[in-house]
């Protein structure tokens, strides 16, 4: 059977498009919609709401792009939610008054209400229900620091994680476990919280295509180190930034590469002339853009969290060649890459580019994602 795919609310990261586009290569109808666009400009083939929208005509917008559920088979469902995504206060600080708390309490109540209709049609109609978790959807503050020796939870803003949004993320899991055929994880830390039967899913955003590598072979040339956050508490840039500049007064001929708050077709053409990525020193595992900074043919440097690759293919597990390190280390490891000849970055980035050609080509996610499909019980 040629289902057809659609894809919402968010593209957080591009996965959802990148995916999409693999499943149209392969033969599938596969349509992504947003709820809206951020400043990273990941492609989408509708969004659905206008930043100028007052507050109702934003809801009746959703109300109406119900209709989608008439029109596809298979509804993945992104960053942990439907189109009518449960209400989590991110920072309590910021909820001040009563009658604020009050407002956040009853549209919560409105956005849990839509999100039983839109389930109730979804299975009224008999479609396949999937969700991916793909990082702050889901992990949560009182679990990470309990179990992790190192999480982001100590570096983010105050209110970033609270006890309120940990138990909404908990309720909202519990919620979507309820009805979903499958649940995916794209990184293996969150498999800790989500239900046993997750399955893990890697990164499926980069078109290799679009992507060549590019290598910097000129021996005497100054080592270009990049850094590209999304959030600086999140990825440890304060640390990156000062190994970064203690390495300049020391005498070592570096260029440090702040790469933010620019659309990722643009960070894309600076990757290029980079040597080494930093990527993020605490999550316990890579984000999308080392898949990007890997399919470019470059080393990348992050945090792995030793006991979460219990959770992805043991091959996977062995060939992976990203440059573990921490927040106490990574001027140790920074220096030490440095130092190394041209040749010897080459080589670790030819390693990282065979890496995502094997792990995270998306038509070989996409084919496996069918053959998953395919095993769901027919009702």
């Amino acid at each position: 059977m040629k289902y057809r795919f659609i894809h919402l609310p968010y593209n957080v990261g591009g996965n959802p498009i990148g995916l999409s586009k693999s499943l149209r290569k392969i033969g599938y109808i596969s349509d992504v919609w947003v709820l809206n666009e951020n400043y990273l400009k990941y492609p989408s083939d509708k969004i659905l709401l206008n930043k100028t929208d007052s507050f109702f005509i934003r809801e009746l917008k959703k109300i109406i792009s119900l209709r989608y559920i008439f029109f596809y088979d298979i509804i993945f469902f992104n960053f942990g939610s439907g189109l009518f995504p449960h209400v989590i206060i991110r920072d309590q600080k910021k909820v001040k008054s009563n009658l604020k708390i009050f407002t956040y309490f009853l549209y919560d109540i409105y956005t849990k209400l839509m999100s039983y209709l839109e389930i109730f049609l979804i299975k009224l109609l008999r479609k396949k229900l999937l969700i991916q978790f793909q990082g702050d959807d889901c992990r949560q503050g009182d679990y990470c620091l309990d179990n992790y020796d190192i999480s982001t939870v100590k570096e983010v803003s105050n209110g970033y994680y609270s006890n309120i949004s940990d138990k909404a993320k908990r309720n909202s899991i519990q919620f979507y476990n309820k009805f979903c055929d499958i649940i995916f994880a794209l990184n293996p830390d969150l498999m800790d919280i989500l239900p046993s039967r997750t399955h893990f899913l890697p990164y499926a955003h980069v078109d290799l295509n679009n992507y060549k590598p590019k290598y910097n072979e000129e021996e005497n040339e100054v080592i270009r180190i990049g850094h590209a956050p999304t959030n600086r508490g999140f990825k440890g840039t304060k640390y990156i930034i000062n190994a970064a500049q203690k390495l300049k007064d020391e005498g070592y001929k570096i260029d440090f590469i702040l790469i933010e708050s620019i659309p990722n077709s643009e960070a894309k053409e600076l990757y290029k002339n980079i040597d080494i990525m930093v990527d993020q020193l605490f999550a316990g595992w890579y984000g999308g853009l080392a898949v990007e900074i890997m399919s470019l043919g470059k080393p990348v440097i992050a945090y792995i969290r030793e006991n979460d690759l219990l959770h992805i293919p043991l091959e996977m597990k062995n060939d992976l060649p990203i440059i573990n390190s921490n927040s106490k280390i990574i001027y140790e490891t920074m220096k030490e890459l440095i130092l190394l000849p041209k040749y010897k970055l080459i080589e670790r980035g030819k390693k990282s580019r065979k890496f995502v050609e094997k792990w995270h080509n998306p038509e070989i996610i996409a084919s496996s994602l069918i053959k998953q499909i395919n095993l769901i019980p027919k009702k």
